[in-house]
């Protein structure tokens, strides 16, 4: 018997179309929620310091422009009822990487050393890769993943979520600390942009593995994963964290790199349909 996404055919997966929208719907509410209390309780900074607005608007904007480029024609409309879920993702990856990174760093002591910093960027890489992972693994167990073209729009929404919802969490944080952006922030833009790139296009190829039963997406996405944390600075602030344009042009390979291998899958994928059908 098929589960609920796909049960008693098309009004079952229309049903649950509906459903995941209104749990995007509910989410994305929360977070926004969440976003206008921390601009209200801190508007004297961002008053001092509208960039910092310019920047997460304009990550927002080019995180979605980056998801255009996903070349399967999927766009904002067939992966809105699944954001949330991606959202979810965030918000369960971040709090395991927080938590784990509390307790190990504590261990570690105030000076991890090199080995150290690696276990923590490892710990914040595994948490997210493991978060996108199970939430996916979640919507497969309800037929989400049964056919390739569904696998693929599901992965995407998934990752903008996740990349989107990432964004706003750090731009709170910068808030809370009070980091002020003073000029216009265009390669912090482009390197939050990239970020999104990353989420957005490595889920998707984590959704095509689990289609396929394949473990080589997980491995290939949380490696680039621990090398973009380690290079370009790790969620924690551990890493190497490689200043300005150094950094940026690493983020931009690894998203170029994971586009280049979901494309890769996308169209292994299609041939595979292809070959079945004919």
């Amino acid at each position: 018997m098929e589960g609920r996404l796909r049960a008693g055919g098309p009004g079952g997966r229309r049903w649950g179309k509906l459903a995941s929208l209104l749990l995007t719907v509910v989410v994305v509410l929360l977070v926004g929620f969440g976003a206008v209390r921390v601009g209200l309780y801190h508007r004297h900074f961002i008053a001092a310091y509208p960039m910092n607005l310019v920047w997460l608007g304009g990550s927002m904007v080019a995180g979605v422009l980056v998801f255009r480029l996903n070349g399967a024609g999927v766009g904002l409309g067939a992966v809105a009822p699944w954001l949330g879920y991606g959202i979810l993702a965030m918000a369960l990856g971040l709090a395991v990487q927080h938590g784990a990174s509390d307790r190990l760093g504590r261990v570690l002591g105030s000076a991890p050393g090199v080995v150290g910093d690696g276990l923590l960027v490892v710990v914040a890489a595994l948490a997210q890769t493991t978060a996108k992972w199970i939430v996916l693994r979640f919507l497969g167990a309800f037929g989400a993943l049964d056919r390739a073209d569904r696998a693929i729009i599901v992965g995407l929404a998934v990752g903008l979520g996740f990349g989107l919802g990432e964004t706003v969490i750090l731009g709170e944080h910068l808030v809370f600390r009070h980091i002020g952006m003073s000029a216009f922030p265009l390669s912090r833009i482009w390197e939050s942009a990239m970020a999104v790139g990353f989420h957005v296009f490595s889920t998707a190829a984590l959704a095509m593995g689990l289609r396929e039963g394949s473990v080589r997406p997980f491995l290939l996405v949380l490696t680039l994963h621990a090398l973009d944390a380690t290079i370009a600075g790790a969620p924690s602030g551990r890493g190497l964290r490689a200043p300005g344009m150094p950094a940026e042009i690493f983020v931009s390979v690894v998203a170029l790199v994971v586009w280049m291998y979901y494309r890769t899958l996308g169209s292994e994928e299609r041939m595979r349909a292809q070959h079945t059908t004919t």
